[in-house]
């Protein structure tokens, strides 16, 4: 029983260590006015999320780093996003 107990509540630390540190992930696309800004705020979530030590966490942080060129297109390229052409892949 003892085990039980101690994984619902890794679970439960880890789904909330995950939410606050997602949360902010969504607004940098939200509230970037530009490439700069949104370098600066993926670059500081970056260095947040590794700091919690979550798994998960790292791997997005390696695939954030290894992709920052193409996301802030997204900002260089006035917001532009091939989003449609995703939602005809079937």
């Amino acid at each position: 029983m003892k085990k039980w107990v101690y994984l619902s509540f890794s679970v439960i630390v880890a789904g909330v260590i995950l939410v606050s540190i997602t949360n902010p992930l969504r607004t940098i696309y939200a509230n970037a006015d530009n490439e700069f800004d949104a370098e600066t705020l993926l670059n500081e979530w970056c260095i947040t999320s590794k700091n919690t030590g979550v798994n998960e966490l790292l791997k997005m942080v390696r695939t954030i780093e290894n992709h920052m060129d193409g996301i802030l297109s997204f900002w260089r390229n006035n917001r532009l996003t091939n989003a449609h052409m995703e939602g005809f892949n079937l």
